[in-house]
């Protein structure tokens, strides 16, 4: 049986009334929408973790970084007794003979309605993080408005298969800075 309430109809639901053979009290009202609201967080927070899952293991890819060739790492894991979303990349390019690298660590809350957290890495930079969650995609947006803001988008092509786009905000319009293809490696 489905019941059909909207507020305009609990607003009229007397101390008890019968609706298709079915006494609904207002306490029996509340209790049920009660008990709806606080099953959300945790059916959210089981949703986050499926969809997270399919980014789990480790990776490696080749693209692009700054228009220079790049390689790539990172490696996704839950952390925390799974109340945390962890992530560990590197990347290294080159120009005129010298090569650079950078190295990072995030950590993201998984919590019922979206994951935060926090980016660090080897420049001693530090940005809030807020991900959001897709079907085969992850958007992590980072920065500030006193820093730099920008977005990673992380697209599973297939299990095996993750394409990164790394964009960065500049007079309200993203450009990309990073591309590149990963292989899961484990």
């Amino acid at each position: 049986m489905v019941l059909n309430l909207s507020y305009k109809s609990i607003k009229q639901i007397s101390p008890s009334q019968t609706c298709h053979g079915v006494t609904i009290t207002s306490v029996g009202v509340a209790t049920l929408l009660f008990l709806l609201v606080s099953c959300l967080p945790a059916v959210s927070q089981e949703v986050n973790k499926q969809k997270l899952s399919q980014f789990i293991g480790s990776w490696e890819g080749s693209g692009k970084l700054f228009g220079k060739p790049a390689k790539f790492q990172l490696t996704f894991a839950f952390a925390l007794n799974d109340k945390f979303f962890h992530l560990e990349f590197r990347n290294e390019y080159s120009v005129d003979s010298q090569t650079y690298a950078m190295d990072a660590k995030a950590f993201y809350a998984v919590s019922q309605d979206s994951l935060r957290g926090y980016w660090f890495d080897s420049r001693g930079v530090q940005q809030p993080v807020t991900v959001g969650l897709g079907p085969s995609t992850l958007i992590s947006f980072w920065g500030t408005p006193q820093t730099e803001r920008g977005k990673t988008v992380y697209e599973l092509t297939n299990e095996d298969e993750l394409r990164v786009t790394d964009l960065v905000q500049r007079n309200g319009v993203y450009e990309v800075f990073g591309e590149a293809v990963y292989k899961r490696v484990q």
